[in-house]
């Protein structure tokens, strides 16, 4: 559902941005956002900027689509949606690893 809301821009060119849309996309003041042009007028995005150091080069991200599309062919991947259940599932996993090699683990 496409909601509108009409704001002034200020005297300084500023505009305000309604509560409602601060709080689906989660900006918080300081936040980058970037103004791109298009056939229907303004679009904005929130942006996060990332050091170089810390970016994910092509290769690699391709890299990790294929690990993937084969993880999901395999069976082996799982969607969660919530953080609690992706913990959950990670806990029975571990609790599973254990018994299976609690032979090994005794030695310790």
């Amino acid at each position: 559902m496409r909601t509108t809301h009409i704001r002034p821009v200020g005297p300084r060119n500023q505009v305000t941005i309604p509560a409602e849309i601060l709080n689906t996309f989660r900006i918080k003041p300081h936040d980058l956002i970037s103004f791109s042009r298009t056939d229907e007028g303004i679009l904005m995005k929130p942006v996060v900027v990332v050091d170089k150091n810390e970016a994910w080069e092509k290769e690699e991200l391709d890299a990790l689509k294929k690990i993937i599309a084969k993880q999901v062919k395999a069976g082996e991947y799982v969607e969660f949606n919530t953080p609690k259940k992706a913990l959950n599932s990670l806990r029975k996993k571990l609790r599973k690893i254990t018994r299976e090699n609690s032979h090994i683990l005794k030695k310790f």
